[in-house]
């Protein structure tokens, strides 16, 4: 559905000679519910590259796409892991740049995602050392270790200057500044 709103904008975002270059302004909501974090986290990198790159799109009837620009993200649950993702991948600069990669075989949302484990979240015995020892029936040392790693992105140099997505999620009513702020 997102994917198809996402391309009717880039279809429909025709400009004339005439109009002045303003943003399309959008929002993205991510849904929670942990089984489709991964297949959302995919969904959302493919269409915040698509964006990006939609400046060297054309429309079928041959005009210039209208810039986009997120409004904000906002996301609940493994939603809620996606929008601080889609954030800091949005407010990177390109790798030529010294941003964050961003290709198929590697990018945040694939390498925070691809940690996490079914088998340490839920682990066969209930004396495992998968879990951590105030654990209850998930264990959380997979989500700790993502944490560690999206805190070392978080923290690098690799943002637009200046960039700030408001991101929202659990009743949160703030703006949250982006990493390049």
């Amino acid at each position: 559905m997102t994917a198809a709103v996402i391309g009717s904008v880039l279809l429909s975002g025709n400009l004339s000679a005439r109009e002045p270059v303003e943003y399309q302004r959008f929002s993205i909501a991510i849904s929670g519910g942990a089984s489709k974090g991964a297949y959302e986290a995919g969904l959302n990198w493919a269409i915040l590259k698509l964006i990006r790159e939609s400046e060297n799109l054309h429309t079928l009837s041959g005009g210039k796409i209208r810039p986009l620009q997120i409004a904000s993200i906002t996301g609940a649950s493994a939603g809620g892991v996606n929008t601080i993702l889609s954030g800091l991948t949005w407010c990177s600069r390109p790798e030529a740049d010294g941003g964050l990669v961003s290709r198929i075989d590697k990018n945040l949302f694939r390498d925070i995602w691809l940690r996490v484990d079914i088998n340490a979240l839920l682990p066969p015995h209930p004396d495992s050392e998968i879990y951590l020892p105030d654990d209850a029936m998930f264990s959380r040392r997979d989500y700790f270790a993502s944490a560690e790693d999206l805190g070392e992105q978080w923290r690098k140099s690799a943002y637009r200057k200046g960039c700030r997505v408001p991101l929202g999620g659990y009743g949160d009513t703030g703006r949250t500044p982006g990493p390049g702020s």
